[in-house]
């Protein structure tokens, strides 16, 4: 009996009939387990450890300025030496160094390359510690996290520091955000407002509104989120206002958490133009006004799924 040999459509068939799903089975379970493992290891480091790790890491960070400023010097072991300890830095200065690639300097190109070529393995390490924080709900690491994603630019990095930083607040560290909230980096400022928001008491709520004529947007954007959970009125200004943001995302989703609280939308998903959408914010405004002391916000459950704006 002969067997005909298998031509490539039925490879294909049978790839994607059995060998792809129990490959891909394969691929979920084997990172299940990676992250159990993490998660494992985060929840067993000591506070004390913690504690330790994350300040030298902060005192690391300190010393960007001048190692960057080292990979132009005339000493080639002071240059080497720049490299190497910013290569090993869990959080990585990338706009300086991307600003060196496109530089005038050769040997500040070749180094930044190199520097921006190796993944270094204390970042892993870094997002242990704050994973850590997050698993045995530790307080008292406020600063150290506010420091960090001052030096932060990396997004997904930043949004582990950000996790962390709402699981440490504390109401003690409300004067640290109160200070954290004149920081002149604005993701600072959006991270003190994100944790601000998970914390009770007029003090908290005093430093939010303090930051109400901040001049970025996406720290409007965080305040008026972080109002919005309170179901404090002002968030209803805030967030109307930045409808007319040139940023889409920015009034989208100043939009979509005015429905949350609300229920109302005033067309502006209709919108087709910033006159229109003046109009919008001209009605929001209108009915703010005509709700008075009246106006009752609904809680925002963010694990529910909220009716279509559009409707």
């Amino acid at each position: 009996m002969r067997i005909s040999p298998l031509g490539p459509k039925a490879v294909f068939q049978l790839f994607d009939s059995i060998l792809w799903p129990l490959s891909l089975r394969l691929m979920i379970v084997l990172a299940c387990t990676d992250c159990a493992s993490h998660v494992a290891k985060a929840a067993e480091i000591p506070t004390e450890q913690v504690a330790q790790q994350l300040r030298n890491i902060c005192d690391q960070l300190k010393e960007t300025p001048p190692l960057l400023a080292a990979l132009g010097s005339d000493l080639f072991q002071d240059r080497e030496q720049a490299t190497m300890r910013l290569i090993n830095m869990p959080v990585k200065p990338f706009a300086a160094l991307h600003a060196m690639v496109a530089g005038p300097d050769p040997e500040k190109r070749v180094r930044a390359r190199r520097i921006l070529r190796h993944a270094s393995e204390q970042t892993n390490h870094l997002k242990t510690l704050l994973d850590a924080i997050r698993e045995q709900r530790l307080t008292g690491f406020a600063s150290e996290i506010l420091l960090l994603i001052e030096y932060a630019e990396d997004p997904d990095l930043r949004f582990v520091m950000q996790q962390a930083l709402v699981t440490t607040a504390h109401t003690t560290d409300i004067p640290r955000f109160r200070q954290a909230a004149q920081n002149s980096h604005p993701r600072v400022r959006v991270a003190a407002a994100v944790a601000l928001a998970q914390l009770s008491g007029p003090e908290s709520q005093q430093v939010l509104l303090e930051m109400a004529n901040d001049p970025h947007e996406q720290v409007r954007l965080a305040l008026g989120d972080a109002l919005a959970q309170r179901q404090q009125p002002e968030c209803i200004s805030i967030l109307a206002s930045l409808l007319l943001s040139n940023d889409r995302d920015v009034r989208t989703s100043a939009a979509l958490t005015l429905h949350k609280v609300t229920g109302k939308n005033f067309g502006f998903f209709r919108c087709k133009n910033a006159s229109e959408r003046q109009a919008v914010v001209d009605r929001w405004q209108a009915w703010r006004t005509a709700q008075g002391d009246q106006l009752k916000l609904r809680t925002i459950d963010r694990s529910a799924t909220t009716a279509s704006p559009f409707d």
